[in-house]
């Protein structure tokens, strides 16, 4: 923001410092958000768990081929102890996961409140 004088070095450190402590990102759904965050939980070096409001806004075509869909995939493949996708329309989600060869015969649970 204009009104603030940390350098962007400043700032990844920072939240590097905090995901040392346990700390939480909350992050906008843009490909450099997510770039961002990428970087300081590769800079923490920490376990994370990755957990998505919305989440059918984060598959827009079939082959991820946006750069915001890349982003996503490169977070996930980061290894989240645990992925969390929430949505209240969840069909976009369930075709792409399930649809993946590397769900089948693992852990997916489907609830619906």
């Amino acid at each position: 923001s204009k009104y603030d004088d940390t350098t962007p070095k400043e700032k990844e450190n920072k939240v590097s410092q905090a995901l040392k402590h346990g700390g939480t990102i909350v992050i906008a759904d843009t490909h450099a958000q997510i770039n961002k965050t990428i970087a300081a939980l590769v800079k923490s070096g920490n376990d994370f768990v990755l957990i998505v409001d919305e989440a059918d806004d984060f598959y827009h075509t079939e082959g991820n081929t946006q750069a915001f869909e890349k982003k996503f995939k490169q977070l996930k493949n980061m290894g989240p102890l645990m992925t969390a996708l929430f949505s209240a329309t969840p069909t976009p989600i369930f075709i792409h996961e399930l649809m993946k060869s590397t769900h089948r015969g693992k852990n997916f649970i489907y609830l619906e409140l």
